[in-house]
């Protein structure tokens, strides 16, 4: 399976496949027709299809801008910019078609992160991973841009140990096929080693990785749009920002940003053994769409050569990867993992969800089980290790220990589920649990648990359940109360910060349903208990963005979403004008640089809209504005500071903290 534009402004891929899917198709070639014979090709052309076509738009409208300035600049001016300085040259760089400032959002809430979701969050993840499963492709192949010119990926240290050791001699023989195939035709600056490692589960294609198969995945030069001549013109005259410094010598080291310095693992010399034709100097910036495509697809082809005159051993080794988990299983500890029945049985559910959504096997215990780690009961979830998956699972849920301090990854060190879910995972060595009797699971869900019958009030228990804050706002019209110290309910104790509802039967009612479906447990009184408590108010949410740098911030917005906490997303428009006491009680400012010097930044010279039209109709999703550039002002911190004088909270985190302390709301700092 093939497939591109997961990350949308890499755009080189979705165009190469519609070629090649044609050629597939339709050619008849000495490496074609046993491509067409001997394999199965698939492609998604485009993985994030939303981000795609706002980026496809913002291109478009910046060619559209770009053509009006020119039509309304002078004769003069037009003949000066052919002879512009290499200064010049960088500066008009960024007002290229298509090289507009980035478009604010690609998906609804990620960038380059949703090759970064291993809990399968975002919609792109779940409709390929659910294909997977499907299709169960042996061979995965992600198309990327970056890197000079073209690396194809090797599975380089650190390596993790979970992942079959075929499976890395598996990436070594195509990686270095295709930079041979590549290098035999005459086309510079393939490699195959010291860039991305072997490391993390969470990547897109690690899918076929994590399921016994092989993630090919390719980083390309992306392509240019650019006035060739004046690059050139700056290079000769050694001012080419892309332009690395001479070597004298195949052996000399030459410091550009596309070959580190030396390390223990290679990088920093002209030829290695892992790299092909040395990349020319002017490789770069000539680098057009077309090379872009000829690259990726030539590279494809081989791969699919490859794969073609070696189908049955492709296959074989996808079996040999599943069999070997199974045996592994059943002779190496640990050989199992214990989720056992625990307080807060809805993060179990999350956890067990996302298992399953991976196609691991899970077990529930249908009898007690004793083991050398401890006693188990009835209802606990078992995940035995002996099963195609089994490697998978312990991947996911071990504690991760890094391999080597000399080592960094590319990505991600650790992910242990238990501690993300902040849920008992016990690893079990005791082969006994191999046998043990359970009930396979496939979808999973908790009932909450209700106790007594009275009518003077429901409390529901806060045992660290993030479904709590989902009940709040569900029935943000009914009157809570928030505990401050425990209580006891039909011989179940209460901790702090449990819900303690009251209203009409009817409203006790429309409570005790969303408890007992979001699992919560819950008790209906006959009195209310004598205890401290507070108002468990429902407060109004803003979320303040910038026009910039949105990525990180989504996340915020995803979880708030997936709590189903209702919110506002403001600008610095909303902002500006002034009266936000009005609408809100808090206002979270996440995760960007909202500095002194961005908030107070001047509009540019040309305004740069984000706003949706006829012709533009992918533009101005999750907000709209006639200018991106620019700051909030003076006007901003006005309104930020009658806010805060009104009551109002603001929550700032990461970057955003430089804004309170910048301005002068936060003078002092509690440790």
């Amino acid at each position: 399976h093939v497939m591109g534009g997961l990350h949308s402004g890499e755009t080189g891929a979705p165009e190469m496949l519609m070629e090649l899917v044609y050629r597939l198709a339709v050619e008849s070639s000495p490496v074609i027709t046993p491509i067409r014979e001997n394999v199965i090709v698939s492609v998604t052309p485009v993985a994030d299809p939303d981000g795609r076509d706002r980026v496809v738009d913002w291109f478009y409208l910046g060619l559209e801008r770009k053509a009006l300035e020119e039509a309304e600049a002078p004769e003069a001016d037009t003949a000066n910019q052919a002879d512009s300085t290499a200064a010049d040259s960088a500066s008009q760089d960024e007002q290229r078609p298509g090289r507009e400032p980035g478009v604010p959002y690609w998906g609804k809430y990620v960038y380059h992160d949703n090759n970064r979701d291993i809990n399968i969050s975002q919609q792109s993840m779940r409709a390929l991973t659910d294909w997977y499963y499907t299709a169960h492709p042996p061979v995965m192949h992600d198309l990327h841009e970056s890197g000079t010119l073209l690396y194809t990926y090797s599975g380089g240290p650190p390596q993790n140990p979970n992942l079959d050791p075929v499976l890395f001699s598996e990436l070594a023989w195509f990686s270095n096929w295709e930079m041979s195939q590549l290098t035999k035709w005459g086309m510079p600056g393939v490699y195959t080693h010291a860039f991305m490692d072997g490391w993390s589960p969470g990547y897109l294609g690690s899918v076929s990785y994590n399921h016994n198969g092989i993630m090919k995945m390719y980083e390309t030069q992306s392509p240019r749009d650019v006035d060739l001549d004046s690059l050139r013109t700056a290079q000769a005259k050694g001012d080419d920002p892309e332009a690395g410094e001479k070597a004298d010598s195949a052996t000399e080291i030459r410091p550009t940003r596309y070959m580190g310095a030396p390390t223990g693992r290679g990088g920093g010399q002209l030829r290695e053994w892992y790299r092909g034709l040395p990349v020319p100097e002017d490789a770069v910036a000539n680098f057009t769409r077309r090379n872009n495509v000829n690259y990726m697809e030539t590279g494809v082809l081989s791969s699919l050569q490859l794969t073609a005159g070696f189908p049955e051993l492709v296959l074989e080794n996808f079996y040999i990867k599943s069999r070997n988990s199974i045996e592994d299983g059943r002779s190496d500890p640990p050989f199992g993992y214990v989720i056992p029945v625990q307080r807060d049985m809805t993060r179990v559910v999350r956890l067990v969800s996302l298992l399953r959504t991976q196609g691991i096997e899970v077990g529930r215990l249908t009898r007690d089980l004793s083991l050398a780690e401890g006693e188990f009961t009835v209802g606990s979830y078992l995940v035995k290790l002996d099963q195609p998956y089994g490697r998978l699972a312990k991947n996911l849920l071990e504690v991760q220990y890094y391999p080597d301090p000399e080592l960094r990854t590319y990505d991600d060190s650790g992910w242990t589920m238990g501690f993300a879910f902040d849920t008992e995972v016990v690893e079990i060595e005791d082969p006994v649990v191999l046998e043990a009797r359970v009930t396979p699971v496939d979808t999973v869900s908790w009932e909450g648990e209700l106790r007594g019958s009275g009518t003077a009030g429901l409390a529901v228990a806060h045992l660290g359940s993030t479904n709590m804050i989902t009940f709040r706002y569900r029935l943000k019209d009914l009157a809570m109360q928030i505990a401050e110290e425990p209580f006891m309910v039909e011989e179940f104790t209460f901790p702090p910060g449990s819900f303690l509802v009251t209203g009409s039967p009817e409203e006790l009612e429309r409570a005790r349903v969303e408890a007992m479906s979001l699992g919560l447990s819950a008790a209906l009184m006959d009195e209310l208990p004598e205890v401290r408590s507070h108002d468990g108010e429902a407060p109004r949410i803003a979320i303040y963005s910038q026009w910039e740098s949105t990525q990180e911030l989504g996340w915020y917005r995803h979880a708030f979403d997936q709590f189903e906490i209702p919110f506002d997303l403001i600008y610095k428009e909303r902002v500006a004008s002034g009266k936000l006491r009005e609408q809100y009680d808090v206002i979270l400012m996440a995760a960007q640089d909202v500095s002194r010097e961005k908030v107070l930044a001047s509009s540019a010279e040309k305004p740069q809209p984000y706003q949706q039209s006829e012709k533009y109709r992918f533009l101005g999703m999750y907000g709209e504005t006639p200018d991106m550039t620019g700051g909030f002002g003076e006007d901003g911190v006005r309104a930020f500071e009658s806010f805060l004088e009104r009551g109002g909270t603001l929550i700032a985190t990461a970057g955003a903290v430089r804004f309170p302390i910048e301005v002068g709301f936060a003078r002092t700092v509690d440790t």
